[in-house]
Protein backbone atom coordinates (compact mmCIF):
# COMPACT_ATOMS: atom_id res chain seq x y z
CA UNK A 1 0.00 0.00 0.00
CA UNK A 2 3.03 2.54 0.51
CA UNK A 3 4.20 1.80 -2.83
CA UNK A 4 0.51 2.84 -4.31
CA UNK A 5 0.67 6.39 -1.95
CA UNK A 6 4.17 7.00 -3.64
CA UNK A 7 3.08 6.08 -7.28
CA UNK A 8 0.32 8.71 -6.65
CA UNK A 9 2.34 11.30 -4.78
CA UNK A 10 4.86 11.23 -7.90
CA UNK A 11 2.07 11.49 -10.61
CA UNK A 12 0.65 14.30 -9.02
CA UNK A 13 3.95 16.12 -8.17
CA UNK A 14 5.25 15.68 -12.08
CA UNK A 15 2.15 16.71 -13.68
CA UNK A 16 3.13 17.64 -17.58
CA UNK A 17 1.91 21.31 -19.32
CA UNK A 18 -1.64 20.03 -20.90
CA UNK A 19 -1.86 21.01 -24.62
CA UNK A 20 -3.84 24.95 -24.02
CA UNK A 21 -1.28 26.19 -21.65
CA UNK A 22 1.39 24.63 -24.77
CA UNK A 23 -1.09 26.98 -26.98
CA UNK A 24 -1.37 29.94 -25.15
CA UNK A 25 2.57 30.11 -23.97
CA UNK A 26 3.14 29.76 -28.21
CA UNK A 27 0.66 32.16 -28.97
CA UNK A 28 2.66 35.00 -26.22
CA UNK A 29 6.07 34.41 -27.45
CA UNK A 30 4.64 34.89 -31.11
CA UNK A 31 3.25 37.98 -29.94
CA UNK A 32 5.70 39.38 -27.75
CA UNK A 33 8.12 38.62 -30.88
CA UNK A 34 6.11 39.98 -33.33
CA UNK A 35 5.84 43.20 -31.36
CA UNK A 36 9.62 43.43 -31.23
CA UNK A 37 10.74 42.93 -34.79
CA UNK A 38 7.87 45.61 -35.66
CA UNK A 39 9.40 47.91 -33.06
CA UNK A 40 13.23 46.87 -34.81
CA UNK A 41 11.84 47.71 -38.48
CA UNK A 42 10.17 51.05 -37.60
CA UNK A 43 13.55 51.81 -35.55
CA UNK A 44 15.19 51.25 -38.64
CA UNK A 45 13.32 52.94 -41.16
CA UNK A 46 12.79 56.03 -39.21
CA UNK A 47 17.23 56.10 -38.83
CA UNK A 48 16.87 55.49 -42.34
CA UNK A 49 15.00 58.70 -43.20
CA UNK A 50 16.83 60.75 -40.38
CA UNK A 51 19.74 59.92 -42.11
CA UNK A 52 18.72 61.21 -45.76
CA UNK A 53 16.90 63.89 -43.95
CA UNK A 54 21.21 64.29 -42.55
CA UNK A 55 22.41 63.98 -46.39
CA UNK A 56 20.22 66.67 -47.82
CA UNK A 57 20.52 69.44 -45.10
CA UNK A 58 24.24 68.89 -45.30
CA UNK A 59 24.44 68.88 -49.33
CA UNK A 60 22.03 72.29 -48.94
CA UNK A 61 24.70 74.10 -46.75
CA UNK A 62 27.76 72.71 -48.48
CA UNK A 63 25.88 74.25 -51.86
CA UNK A 64 24.94 77.46 -50.02
CA UNK A 65 28.73 77.85 -48.72
CA UNK A 66 29.94 77.58 -52.20
CA UNK A 67 27.71 80.23 -53.85
CA UNK A 68 28.32 82.26 -50.85
CA UNK A 69 32.59 82.03 -51.31
CA UNK A 70 32.06 82.20 -55.06
CA UNK A 71 30.51 85.39 -55.04
CA UNK A 72 32.47 86.78 -52.27
CA UNK A 73 35.88 86.74 -54.23
CA UNK A 74 33.54 86.97 -58.02
CA UNK A 75 34.02 90.02 -59.86
CA UNK A 76 30.70 90.31 -61.54
CA UNK A 77 27.83 88.34 -63.32
CA UNK A 78 28.08 87.45 -66.84
CA UNK A 79 24.35 87.84 -67.64
CA UNK A 80 24.59 86.93 -71.42
CA UNK A 81 25.86 83.59 -69.59
CA UNK A 82 23.28 83.08 -67.59
CA UNK A 83 19.66 81.27 -67.73
CA UNK A 84 17.03 82.94 -65.65
CA UNK A 85 13.56 82.59 -64.15
CA UNK A 86 13.73 78.74 -65.36
CA UNK A 87 13.59 75.52 -62.95
CA UNK A 88 17.04 74.31 -65.40
CA UNK A 89 19.37 77.94 -64.60
CA UNK A 90 22.60 78.78 -65.07
CA UNK A 91 24.57 81.16 -63.47
CA UNK A 92 27.81 82.29 -65.28
CA UNK A 93 30.57 84.35 -63.41
CA UNK A 94 33.62 86.29 -63.68
CA UNK A 95 36.53 85.89 -60.98
CA UNK A 96 39.86 86.91 -61.76
CA UNK A 97 38.98 87.24 -65.20
CA UNK A 98 37.94 83.48 -65.65
CA UNK A 99 34.71 82.40 -65.95
CA UNK A 100 33.23 80.10 -63.52
CA UNK A 101 29.45 78.57 -63.63
CA UNK A 102 26.65 76.58 -61.62
CA UNK A 103 24.30 74.52 -63.90
CA UNK A 104 22.09 71.70 -63.59
CA UNK A 105 22.88 68.37 -65.20
CA UNK A 106 21.09 65.06 -65.20
CA UNK A 107 19.59 66.46 -61.51
CA UNK A 108 22.72 67.16 -60.08
CA UNK A 109 24.01 70.80 -59.79
CA UNK A 110 27.72 71.19 -61.12
CA UNK A 111 30.24 73.61 -60.65
CA UNK A 112 32.86 74.54 -63.64
CA UNK A 113 35.67 76.52 -63.57
CA UNK A 114 38.90 76.84 -65.72
CA UNK A 115 40.16 73.82 -63.07
CA UNK A 116 37.28 71.62 -64.36
CA UNK A 117 33.79 70.32 -63.49
CA UNK A 118 32.73 69.18 -59.99
CA UNK A 119 29.56 68.00 -59.10
CA UNK A 120 28.22 69.84 -55.65
CA UNK A 121 25.60 67.14 -54.93
CA UNK A 122 25.88 63.96 -54.57
CA UNK A 123 24.63 61.35 -56.68
CA UNK A 124 22.02 59.84 -53.99
CA UNK A 125 20.22 63.13 -54.27
CA UNK A 126 18.02 64.41 -57.52
CA UNK A 127 18.45 68.42 -57.47
CA UNK A 128 14.28 69.05 -59.18
CA UNK A 129 14.74 73.09 -59.36
CA UNK A 130 17.54 75.63 -59.64
CA UNK A 131 15.88 78.61 -60.42
CA UNK A 132 17.93 81.60 -60.19
CA UNK A 133 16.24 85.19 -60.06
CA UNK A 134 18.21 88.51 -61.03
CA UNK A 135 18.44 90.98 -58.44
CA UNK A 136 19.15 94.63 -59.98
CA UNK A 137 20.29 98.30 -58.83
CA UNK A 138 17.79 100.56 -59.71
CA UNK A 139 20.34 101.55 -62.26
CA UNK A 140 19.11 98.52 -63.56
CA UNK A 141 22.69 97.09 -63.27
CA UNK A 142 22.44 93.18 -62.22
CA UNK A 143 23.99 93.03 -58.97
CA UNK A 144 23.31 89.68 -57.51
CA UNK A 145 20.92 86.42 -57.63
CA UNK A 146 18.34 84.79 -55.83
CA UNK A 147 18.49 81.42 -55.68
CA UNK A 148 15.62 78.46 -55.26
CA UNK A 149 17.02 75.07 -55.21
CA UNK A 150 15.05 71.84 -54.20
CA UNK A 151 16.80 68.51 -53.83
CA UNK A 152 15.36 65.52 -53.37
CA UNK A 153 16.30 62.04 -51.61
CA UNK A 154 15.55 58.58 -52.68
CA UNK A 155 12.86 58.16 -50.22
CA UNK A 156 11.13 61.05 -51.70
CA UNK A 157 12.17 63.46 -48.41
CA UNK A 158 12.57 67.01 -50.48
CA UNK A 159 14.36 70.04 -48.95
CA UNK A 160 14.40 73.69 -50.22
CA UNK A 161 17.06 76.36 -50.07
CA UNK A 162 16.59 79.50 -51.00
CA UNK A 163 19.02 82.61 -50.95
CA UNK A 164 20.16 85.82 -52.28
CA UNK A 165 23.73 86.53 -53.33
CA UNK A 166 25.12 89.78 -54.27
CA UNK A 167 28.28 90.94 -55.32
Amino acid sequence: MDIDKEIKNTTMTHRGMTLIETVLYVALFALIFTTVITFALAIGESNKKAQERNVLSRSLLFVSSHLTSTFETADSINDSGCVFNDNNGRVSMVDEGLSVVYSLSDGRLIFTSPAGSSHLTPSGLTVTRFLIQPVYTRSSELTGIRVSLDVAGSNGQEEMLVSSFVL
